[in-house]
């Protein structure tokens, strides 16, 4: 088989074990409320969830960076994937509120290096064209999140437990895992363009602390923990309980799921925008205008209150939102190309503090100040948009620098 075929086949992998990854998370704001009402948790308790599962996140981030450059990418991803699988299963018995969060935490640590490594990996093997494909990627993560809100409100109505869910798509992830290993086995990994042409890379990095004296790894880093963290996680995790809890009749879970998927289809729609807006726009133009328009859309649905608007509120969100996190992504694969795990990993620490932070948060504010909980994301958004304007002064590209040659994996 010629690489090129081997390399869409492995895409193919690829992108499949994203939109996993991706409904494994997305589903969790469905099962939250019923999480909470089996355990009897309160709602300052239960912002310990996805709180635990961000603490697992940055566990991740240093186990990720330590080792994500070290290791065959290929053979890293499949045994993260299989691990997610392993952990999805331990989710589904939890007898206890402390059973519970040990299989979130660890279930955290596998997602997010899934995550990380998937980009960092994508990254490599397309080279300058990484923009397009880590796009692409996340266009999986928002088809799969399109399922997740309806896949176990599906399970419920058929009289499944939200355990099921958890069950099923671990089993379902563990044949994909297992069928990759098969399929590298015998074709072997596509040829990489990481380590090729290094040198014309516009920044030098010497490690862990090269990155972190960069002062574009920090701007990225900051956008990341406001827009994933204190947005885009703090939305997607609360929006269906805020709604409930605020009024059952007027937003049962039939309605608020169906917004949540109406939500990730705009990422989709975005995430596809944004695979041909890099090359004719500059990035801090485009994030700009996404959390601008974002900031209005959310702002518009808390202001209007009602069903219909929620619905236009959450697609016209997620169209001019998606595009943020991937392209923060590509932008620093792009000018780190020989530390692309590495890079993406200390972004991700960025983003999994501010989910940690902004999750536990979401729930105190849920409990105490409900009225004015869902305005935390939107202060968020526009925190993305006000430190952007001032600070990211020159316009940035994220398909630099070009890889003319790839590697051989073995």
């Amino acid at each position: 088989m010629n690489d090129r075929r081997r390399l869409k086949l492995t895409t193919a992998y690829l992108f499949a074990f994203m939109a996993s990854f991706a409904l494994s998370s997305t589903m969790f704001s469905t099962v939250l409320p019923k999480m909470i009402e089996d355990f009897h948790l309160s709602l300052s308790m239960a912002g310990l969830l996805p709180m635990c599962t961000s603490v697992g996140n940055l566990i991740a981030m240093a186990l990720t960076g330590l080792v994500g450059d070290r290791t065959r990418k290929s053979v890293f991803v499949g045994l993260i994937s299989a691990a997610m699988g392993v952990m999805l299963l331990a989710v589904s018995p939890a007898s206890s509120f402390a059973m519970l969060l040990a299989a979130l935490l660890l279930l955290g640590v596998c997602t997010s290096s899934l995550n990380l490594m998937l980009t960092a990996y994508v990254s490599d093997i397309y080279g300058e064209r990484r923009s397009r494909y880590i796009n692409l990627l996340h266009v999986c993560f928002g088809i799969g999140s399109l399922v997740g809100p309806l896949y176990p409100t599906a399970l419920g109505a058929a009289g499944l437990s939200w355990r099921f869910a958890y069950m099923m798509l671990a089993v379902v992830v563990l044949i994909l895992s297992a069928a990759y290993f098969l399929t590298l086995r015998r074709l072997g990994a596509p040829a990489s363009f990481a380590g090729a042409n290094v040198s014309a890379a516009p920044k030098e990095a010497g490690g862990a602390m090269g990155l972190l004296r960069s002062p574009s790894v920090w701007m990225l880093g900051i956008v990341s923990f406001l827009y994933m963290g204190g947005h885009q996680n703090a939305f997607s995790t609360w929006f269906q309980t805020h709604l409930q809890q605020a009024n059952a009749a007027l937003y049962p879970e039939s309605l608020t799921s169906a917004c949540m998927t109406i939500y990730w289809i705009g990422m989709v729609i975005s995430r596809l925008i944004g695979s041909a807006l890099p090359q004719k726009f500059s990035s801090r133009s485009i994030i700009l205008t996404a959390s601008l328009v974002g900031v209005c859309a959310l702002s518009g649905g808390l202001a209007i209150d009602a069903p219909a608007g929620w619905v236009v509120s959450v697609s016209l969100l997620g169209i001019a939102t998606g595009v943020i996190y991937p392209l923060t992504f590509a932008i620093s694969c792009a000018w780190f190309p020989s530390n692309s795990a590495l890079v993406s990993s200390i972004v991700g620490v960025f983003s999994s503090l501010g989910s940690i932070l902004f999750g536990y948060l979401m729930g105190f504010m849920e409990e105490l100040y409900p009225s004015v909980a869902l305005w935390l994301p939107v202060a968020a958004l526009l925190s993305v948009f006000v430190i952007v304007l001032l600070f990211m002064k020159s316009p940035q590209t994220p398909d630099m620098p070009k890889t003319p040659e790839r590697t051989e994996q073995p």
